[in-house]
């Protein structure tokens, strides 16, 4: 008798135990491999007992009941799957267990219903099927509505992503614009100045307004990194030009301060291919902090090397920028690359957004940047990327070709869209200054009139401002582009917008080139030299 009560406890137990487990699922069938027979374990519910009369009425055998079920309770849309996941022959083929998500038409409705197939062996080792079946409505359903919820917050995500960048070019061209004016005209009046004082004014003016420039250029691009809109644009450079550009900016700085500013140069490859505009962020950033937090006496060397490279092709160039300047603090160090964070430094100004570019910009090119400071020591920081090798001689004869052809410039027809008065008579004068002849256009409309009204070969290129009234620079742009035999007329993009979407629509829409303001006068040169000798070619 013991012995029976504990076979009748163990089966008990068993029995809570698989009830245990099934009672999420309303309907527990097994079905045996070798007859297709039927048993049914579990029938909760009305839904399970609706299975279960299921297969009563078709004698508890599979292969009868299953194309019945999938006529009168499966949807049309899970139907063929459904026969096809439960046919009697993947069930005799399959070996791992699985689930599936169908249909099942309701007295209310569509409901969502999942099927477990599990793999079982019985006592005499046959295979049997354990077929489970639990209602995932409210699941499914939850699910779709998050669904629905993330796609709304993408929608809403990519909205506000496109808010800001819209925000950011109006910010850029409403802002660049008046500097524009500002420093043009700062520099125009410098020509004209004998009086120590005066020009000691226009000095100061044109720091400060650099100075805004650069504090400007550093909210925006800070923004246009994060925010992942800023990309490299690689082409053929001098990393000898780059770092001469660059350092004749702090030179006047430097004198100045009576600081000693020395290059050293150690490298066998000028000429690597690399993003000038982002290089030279780097290294205003780096040399201006440098310069700007020595004080007046002190040392500041940039030194730059190029190292063999693993990779074929390529050099290794490190660029250290050494200061015996204030230093920082140990504790600093951590957060220098953070964004609006900076250590106490007196009345010296900043935005606290260089350095956090500098290092963003450094990672966008596969380099590294390392840092040694000593508070009233100075810093040394230490950048390392891997440059592809540009062509020596490409590069030079290229150079030289541009410095011969400026001269041609004297005598051209240029035709200048330009819809802001003061911006217009700067570059008016800029370029009459380089021997050009300007014909204005106030917008984008009046441009296009005027290459339709003259006789072909009047204009010999077109400086094309964006952001104009009554027809921008893209529609003028693409109207010129359809008239018959001026169509070919070189159209060079002049914006107070600078960033690498604004240059591609550009070119997309039929310019050949594209120039930031403020307008540095040498790049303008450079590149109608080129456009106008590619066109001669052509």
């Amino acid at each position: 008798m013991d012995e029976v009560r504990k076979k009748e406890n163990v089966l008990e137990l068993q029995r809570e135990i698989i009830e245990g487990i099934s009672k999420d699922y309303f309907s527990v069938l097994l079905v045996e491999l070798d007859q297709g027979q039927i048993y049914s374990y579990r029938e909760a519910g009305s839904n399970g007992k609706r299975i279960a009369d299921f297969c009563r009425s078709y004698h508890d055998r599979w292969t009868e009941l299953l194309p019945a079920y999938a006529k009168d309770l499966v949807s049309d849309a899970s139907r063929e799957n459904f026969l096809e996941e439960l046919s009697f022959e993947k069930l005799k083929s399959c070996n791992e267990d699985y689930s599936f998500t169908y249909e099942y038409m309701s007295d209310e409705g569509v409901l969502y219903y999942q099927a477990r197939v599990s793999y079982v062996k019985k006592k005499d080792r046959t295979r049997a099927v354990v077929i489970g079946t639990r209602d995932i409505d409210d699941l499914i359903q939850k699910e779709r509505l998050q669904k629905e919820q993330l796609r709304k917050a993408y929608i809403q995500a990519e909205n506000a992503s496109k808010a800001k960048t819209d925000f950011l070019n109006s910010m850029s061209h409403d802002i660049r614009t008046p500097m524009n004016v500002i420093l043009g005209y700062n520099q125009l009046m410098k020509k004209q100045l004998t009086d120590p004082v005066l020009v000691d004014y226009q000095k100061k003016i044109e720091q400060s307004g650099n100075l805004l420039l650069s504090i400007i250029n550093d909210v925006l691009n800070m923004a246009r990194i994060e925010s992942g809109k800023s990309v490299l644009v690689e082409s053929s450079e001098s990393i000898v030009d780059m770092v001469e550009e660059v350092s004749n900016v702090f030179g006047a700085m430097a004198k100045e301060k009576e600081i000693v500013f020395d290059k050293k140069i150690d490298i066998k490859h000028k000429q690597v291919l690399c993003d000038c505009t982002k290089v030279k962020e780097i290294l205003v950033n780096l040399i201006g902090n440098a310069i700007k937090y020595t004080p007046n006496g002190g040392h500041v060397t940039v030194d730059i090397k190029e190292f063999e490279c693993s990779k074929e092709g390529y050099g290794t160039y490190q660029i250290q920028i050494i200061d015996t300047g204030i230093g920082m603090s140990e504790s600093f160090i951590p957060t220098l690359f953070d964004p609006f964070t900076r250590e106490a430094t007196g009345d010296i100004i900043g935005t606290g957004l260089g350095m956090p570019i500098v290092k963003k910009l450094v990672d966008m090119m596969g380099g590294t940047i390392d840092v040694e400071s000593k508070l009233g020591k100075g810093s040394t920081f230490t950048i390392t990327i891997d440059h592809k090798l540009g062509n020596e001689e490409k590069d030079k004869v290229k150079q030289e070709d541009l410095v011969v052809s400026k001269h041609s410039l004297e005598g051209k027809h240029v035709l200048l869209a330009e819809d802001n008065e003061l911006n217009a008579e700067f570059a008016k004068i800029i370029l009459e200054d380089c021997g050009l002849h300007v014909d204005l256009a106030r917008d984008g409309f009046q441009c296009v009139s005027k290459v339709i009204q003259n006789p072909v070969g009047t204009y010999d290129f077109i400086l094309m401002d964006i952001q104009m009234p009554n027809m921008n620079g893209y529609l003028a742009t693409q109207k010129i582009r359809s008239i018959p035999e001026k169509n070919t007329i070189p159209i060079i993009a002049m914006s107070a917008n600078a960033f690498d979407e604004d240059k591609k629509q550009a070119l997309k829409a039929g310019m050949n080139g594209y120039i930031s303001k403020p307008i540095d006068m040498e790049k303008l040169q450079s590149q109608i030299i080129e456009i106008l000798k590619e066109k001669a070619g052509s």
